[in-house]
């Protein structure tokens, strides 16, 4: 009778501790979910895992990782406004057209150029440096441009700038600048010639770098002298020999 009475109790031993066990995580094996044991008398949550077990004053419960979407929450302060530089300007007469905020469009090239010369002697990568780091406040610039909005003009657009010039030969008439006046029908210096702030003397880098054709010769960057037309390559580390490799600059039309 002994016997049995223990087996008796051993089975209903076997049945309570499954029933905790379902009630564990009631049902619920999901892992992406929190599993959790909420004490009856006092209210204590317990974390469990997904095959935790609840005690007997215990309620099982459970609930998502990620909770609902809350209500919308109030609309931040209005930020500044985004500007872009002005735009290129325009006239019925002028190639070379003065837009009156420090800036000159070519009509022809579509290019917008700083209308101020600093004449500063500069190395290739100050030279490129600087002209990045152009914007409204500088140089005369009321264009709205900021940092990035300027570089180097490259060698193909100093060519097409001065290709009138060379065309009306003007190299070999005074002042000897190879560019023409604002009108683009003459020589510079012969009749307005406001976009060009004069015979500067001096060679000026270009944007155009270039390897050369000879093995290990090093980098170098073309650079143009625009009184009398002539083009050449220097080393980046070149600030002339008596020549001041000034940096004018052209800007983008836009963001």
């Amino acid at each position: 009778m002994k016997s049995i009475a223990k087996l008796i109790s051993l089975a209903l031993a076997l049945v309570a501790t499954s029933v905790i066990i379902v009630r564990g995580h009631a049902g619920n094996s999901d892992p992406s979910v929190i599993h959790a044991c909420v004490a009856t008398s006092t209210g204590q949550v317990r974390i469990v895992g997904v095959d935790g077990v609840c005690k007997s004053a215990e309620t099982p419960t459970h609930w998502s990782i990620v909770g609902p979407r809350g209500p919308q929450g109030e609309p931040g302060p209005q930020g500044a406004p985004a500007t872009n530089p002005d735009p290129p300007c325009f006239d019925n007469v002028n190639r070379y057209v003065d837009c009156l905020n420090g800036t000159v469009t070519d009509t022809v090239t579509g290019l917008i150029w700083l209308k101020h010369n600093p004449r500063l002697a500069l190395d290739y990568s100050r030279a490129n440096e600087w002209a990045a780091g152009l914007s409204d406040g500088q140089e005369g610039l009321s264009d709205r441009s900021r940092p990035g909005d300027w570089r180097l003009p490259t060698k193909a657009e100093w060519d097409a700038t001065m290709a009138r010039a060379i065309q009306l030969q003007c190299r070999l008439v005074f002042p000897y600048v190879e560019l023409t006046n604002d009108a683009g029908t003459q020589c510079w210096g012969n009749g307005p010639s406001t976009w060009w702030s004069g015979p500067v003397g001096n060679y000026m880098w270009t944007g155009t770098t270039d390897q050369g054709a000879v093995a290990g010769e090093p980098l170098r960057a073309w650079t143009v002298w625009v009184d009398g037309g002539s083009e050449g390559r220097w080393g980046l580390n070149s600030k002339g020999d008596g020549a001041w490799f000034v940096s004018p600059a052209v800007r983008t039309s836009g963001r």
